[in-house]
């Protein structure tokens, strides 16, 4: 059941990719059946929802948004964290997940020695970003909650803000979408 879930959103059903997450974290346990019918139901009620990538005469501009939530998994306390990127104000990619350590501080991470000889490939991604940055090739924003696409790729929202956060990323109704097309 929780392949239904997946396939959607590998494909254009960015504002489930929370859901399957969570689900897929407890499917060999045969758990959370009433998270999983809740939703197929949202699935079903929101089948004519879609990503809708409209032309225009400005540029492309390609956006990340990033959110992490820290010891958010009330059974075991790992934190989760999500991305989406937008090209042209719609999602292009995007991903939910737990994190598979638990985080207790950097400190204690710095610390440890033992991580030091498998985080190298992590000190040559840090300078590649820092030497982009120098070159101003992309910069980074701090951006406030209410503002923030991909808080729904890391816990549950109020419907308000989840609404805000579908908007944000380019999902639209067929509805929404008629008239948008135009063909020359």
């Amino acid at each position: 059941m929780v392949g239904q879930v997946m396939y959607p959103v590998s494909c254009t059903k960015v504002d489930m990719a929370y859901a399957a997450s969570y689900l897929g974290q407890h499917a060999q346990q045969g758990r959370k059946w009433r998270e999983m019918r809740r939703t197929l139901d949202y699935l079903l009620q929101h089948q004519d929802e879609g990503l809708l990538f409209e032309g225009g005469e400005e540029t492309l501009e390609l956006v990340g948004y990033a959110d992490a939530s820290h010891a958010s998994c009330k059974e075991t306390r790992r934190g989760a964290y999500g991305y989406v990127f937008l090209l042209g104000g719609t999602a292009i990619t995007w991903q939910a997940k737990k994190l598979a350590d638990i985080a207790l501080s950097t400190m204690d991470l710095a610390k440890n020695d033992n991580w030091h000889g498998r985080t190298k490939h992590m000190d040559v991604k840090y300078h590649w970003v820092r030497e982009q940055l120098e070159k101003q090739q992309f910069k980074f924003e701090f951006v406030r909650t209410e503002e923030q696409a991909a808080d729904f790729l890391t816990k549950v929202l109020p419907r308000a803000n989840f609404e805000y956060c579908k908007e944000k990323v380019g999902i639209r109704t067929l509805k929404d979408m008629q008239g948008s097309v135009k063909v020359t």
